[in-house]
């Protein structure tokens, strides 16, 4: 659907930035040059490249709070289109959603993305569900609750009430805040399911700190893992791709092959830790079929 992954949306904030605060006229790919410079040489985290962008949107916008939270809607719906053309993963999603004749299927959504995609897939599949983004929001029997438990930016903004409520944590500031307090609802909903339910992460990578803090809080009263995460698998040819383009030494197949076969495993290992089964699979396109065995 055109919706750009972390570093597609960091990229784009900064020719935002770049194009705002700089007085002379600049074409956009010269924006994105100057943009892809600078990260390389602050060699800053996603985080704190993040909070530089807010800093820095706000600032051109005369302290404007809201500039941050606007540009980044504009580049998040940038070139999506309808839910009609909604990406074969996120339909399938909603079908795993749908309610059977004995009850609900799937007790909530917990996602980290900030946009309404998924609700108004389920909208179009006729399954009533509730956005919450802050304490104050609770969902009815008959709705199924998507908590945005990282921030929520919908595209019509103007369909929901005390949006600034919501945490935002796109940047630095927005994970200290769920560091810091351990009783901060997002963490209370994200601990519940992971202690008291049985959750699949689909299109996460599993890096966010927080996350993974509250998963190995989880799996110390369990000694076999309880969630299940699907990830892509490595293959030899992605690998020795990037090895070339970052030493001059060449590495074999068979190296790279018997690299990957450990890699894996040790990796099936750590997210055991984590309580984690993870499911892997070797393309992005083929991850709707995966997903659609859910269902059964």
């Amino acid at each position: 659907m055109g919706v750009p992954n972390w570093d597609e949306l960091v990229s784009a904030l900064f020719v935002s930035l770049v194009t705002k605060q700089v007085t002379e006229d600049i074409d956009e790919g010269q924006a994105l040059a100057l943009a892809n410079a600078a990260r390389m040489v602050g060699n800053e985290s996603p985080l704190l490249s993040a909070r530089y962008l807010r800093r820095g949107l706000e600032d051109g916008n005369t302290g404007d709070s809201k500039a941050f939270q606007q540009a980044l809607a504009a580049v998040l719906y940038g070139h999506i289109g309808s839910a009609r053309s909604a990406s074969p993963l996120l339909k399938e999603l909603a079908k795993i959603c749908m309610p059977l004749r004995t009850g609900a299927k799937i007790h909530s959504v917990i996602t980290y993305n900030f946009d309404d995609l998924l609700e108004k897939v389920l909208f179009g599949e006729g399954i009533r569900s509730r956005s919450v983004y802050s304490a104050r929001h609770h969902p009815d029997e008959t709705e199924l609750p998507i908590f945005h438990v990282h921030g929520f930016l919908p595209q019509d903004a103007s369909k929901f009430g005390d949006l600034q409520e919501g945490l935002l944590a796109f940047s630095e500031e927005g994970y200290h805040q769920l560091f810091k307090d351990p009783y901060h609802w997002t963490n209370v909903i994200q601990l519940q399911a992971f202690q008291q339910q049985t959750c699949v992460f689909v299109g996460l990578s599993l890096t966010d700190p927080n996350l993974r803090r509250l998963l190995e809080y989880a799996a110390t009263s369990r000694d076999e893992p309880r969630h299940f995460a699907f990830m892509k698998r490595t293959s030899v040819d992605e690998l020795l791709a990037s090895q070339e383009k970052g030493g001059e030494v060449t590495v074999t197949h068979k190296a790279a092959s018997d690299f990957l076969r450990v890699h894996h495993s040790l990796q099936d290992r750590v997210f055991g830790e984590l309580g984690l089964e993870v499911i892997w699979f070797d393309d992005y396109e083929k991850m709707p079929t995966a997903v659609a065995k859910l269902r059964g």
